[in-house]
């Protein structure tokens, strides 16, 4: 949709951005934190000695002010965010090559046009 209206303003000459929020307070949020069945949600495909996911940290430092403009679940867990570009994190995505991820370096990152074709439509 995001697309659409940048196309239809362009010709007044007004750009058209699209922002996606994080972790926000919601019905849903709040019942995986408190109920915990989110684990299996967050944890699919993470190996046994990796650390498990705990909501309620995440929520907590969302709450906070101290941390606006940071990406909470990097401050959460101490790791890294995925990388959407890096061709290793693509292959984790898909069961039938994931065995492949842990081969293939880090350095190698889908260049950011075939994101755009991807998604784009124009």
């Amino acid at each position: 949709m995001a697309a659409d209206c940048a196309v239809e303003l362009r010709a007044s000459n007004v750009a058209f951005v699209s922002l996606w929020p994080g972790a926000v307070r919601t019905e849903f949020f709040t019942h995986m934190v408190k109920t915990q069945t989110a684990d299996g949600f967050f944890n699919a495909g993470r190996a046994e000695n990796e650390p498990k996911f705990d909501c309620s940290i995440i929520y907590s430092i969302a709450l906070s002010t101290e941390y606006e403009g940071k990406a909470v679940v990097a401050l959460a867990t101490g790791r890294e965010p995925m990388n959407i570009r890096q061709l290793s994190t693509l292959m984790q995505m898909n069961p039938k090559t994931r065995w492949l991820a842990n081969i293939v370096p880090n350095f190698i990152y889908l260049p950011k046009w075939m994101l755009a074709l991807s998604g784009n439509k124009f």
